[in-house]
């Protein structure tokens, strides 16, 4: 990057809390909502504004009328990019009871297809180069304990995956997909941001919004697969709060300079991408020009105030 414009410095923890201290015009954090937090508690010491972009728990919604094949293809393309560490991801499926068990099959077939995940091969995954490695061995740490949590519960079932098949010295994870884990788990109340993807099912459209999104933080984004014209659609839209809500695609939203990236409560504020990035990044500062004149009618705003001011 041209260094008259950026200056990039590199560090962990301390170098985060040493750069919050100091009074700059503004910060933009990407990264974690705990750490967010953070971040704008300090910024908040030298009244510094932040655009704050958290990721959050984003749903990915199969309901009735949706093509299957293409909401299964599209939730592998996204879930296991990068391993999963990516913000607008989808975090956990909730589809359609009538729909469940052919979505599961799908998202097996495409999982297989290309990521090479198959459970008559089990090691084939760890030599296909489209696997990402995870980033640290705390996050490492972090995905065992997650999917321990939720294998140790009897209605959790293991489809593909799982914290058996961790290698943690090469840090890896196999793409992991898994039905029915208990929303009490850690993975289900917090961001999982790992090669896991959970799916629940649902009966009556109500529960998508009632039992699931709105009991948890706001996301960042909302992916619903269906008919745009649907009801169903037009109450994600009118019912829910997010940074964004995407119809049969996902992670395609970000690609546009028309409209500004960003996230709503546990997910972030403010909005940086084209026209709305500049407009952030920038401060509008008025500017007002008068003539020195002195007497009526520029006099007005002063008293005395007589009947003609008046």
């Amino acid at each position: 990057m041209d260094p008259r414009c950026y200056r990039v410095i590199q560090g962990e923890v301390a170098v985060s809390i040493e750069i919050t201290k100091h009074p700059f015009d503004l910060i933009c954090f990407t990264g974690s909502t705990e750490k967010g937090r953070l971040v704008a508690k300090a910024a908040a010491d030298n009244l510094i504004p932040c655009i704050l972009e958290l990721g959050g728990k984003c749903p990915f919604i199969v309901d009735e009328g949706c093509d299957v094949d293409h909401a299964a293809f599209k939730a592998i393309q996204a879930k296991f990019q990068n391993a999963s560490q990516t913000c607008i991801t989808v975090d956990y499926i909730l589809c359609h009871e009538s729909l469940v068990n052919e979505f599961t099959e799908r998202v097996k077939y495409h999982l297989k297809n290309m990521y090479g995940v198959d459970n008559n091969r089990p090691e084939t995954w760890k030599y296909n180069p489209e696997v990402g490695k995870i980033i640290a061995d705390f996050h490492i740490d972090r995905i065992e304990r997650i999917l321990k949590e939720v294998e140790s519960n009897p209605k959790t079932k293991i489809i593909t995956g799982g914290s058996s098949k961790i290698d943690r010295a090469n840090k890896f994870v196999c793409p992991t997909i898994l039905r029915d884990p208990p929303l009490e788990s850690t993975m289900m109340k917090e961001e999982n941001f790992a090669p896991i993807l959970p799916i629940l099912s649902y009966v009556n459209f109500s529960e998508v919004i009632n039992k699931h999104i709105l009991t948890k933080g706001k996301p960042l984004c909302i992916y619903y697969f269906g008919s745009g014209s649907s009801q169903n659609y037009k109450d994600i839209l009118e019912n829910t709060s997010s940074g964004n809500v995407t119809l049969n695609d996902i992670l395609f939203q970000t690609l546009s300079i028309e409209v500004g990236f960003g996230g709503v409560g546990e997910s972030g504020c403010g909005r940086y991408g084209g026209y709305e990035g500049f407009r952030n990044w920038s401060n509008p500062k008025s500017v007002v020009e008068k003539v020195q004149f002195n007497f009526w009618p520029f006099t007005y705003m002063a008293p005395p105030w007589d009947n003609t001011k008046q």
